[in-house]
């Protein structure tokens, strides 16, 4: 069931405001995780978590999803002093002209590959 709800749009949390809590209730075996942060709800969308409550801002925008899922679907793993933190990507060098042109002769033939096997389907 989907309940809705709103929140001021005065009231719009910042980043270091955001947060997620995720509980287990032990009677029903389900996981329920409550999010304030896009990123999170996004996963559990694409991981087909139901969503049980939207809460919307005044001005439309989401501020809060709540979720719910089976006991499975949460994992814990071990911590170690060792777990390197993402690397960040190295800047990219800037493309030669004859990069640019080879990048801009393969979009206009895969273009004209889409649009040829278009025809030949009608």
């Amino acid at each position: 069931m989907k309940t809705k709800r709103t929140v001021p749009k005065e009231c719009k949390l910042r980043v270091d405001e955001m947060e997620v809590h995720l509980s287990f209730d032990t009677v029903s075996m389900k996981w329920e995780c409550w999010t304030t942060l896009r990123k999170h709800m996004t996963r559990m969308k694409k991981a087909n978590w139901p969503v049980t409550k939207i809460e919307y801002y005044s001005d439309g925008s989401i501020y809060s999803m709540r979720f719910e899922a089976p006991d499975n679907a949460v994992s814990f793993r071990t911590v170690t002093d060792d777990i390197v933190p993402k690397k960040t990507r190295a800047p990219r060098k800037p493309l030669t002209d004859e990069q640019k042109a080879k990048m801009k002769e393969g979009r206009a033939a895969k273009k004209a590959a889409e649009a040829k096997e278009k025809e030949s389907a009608i």
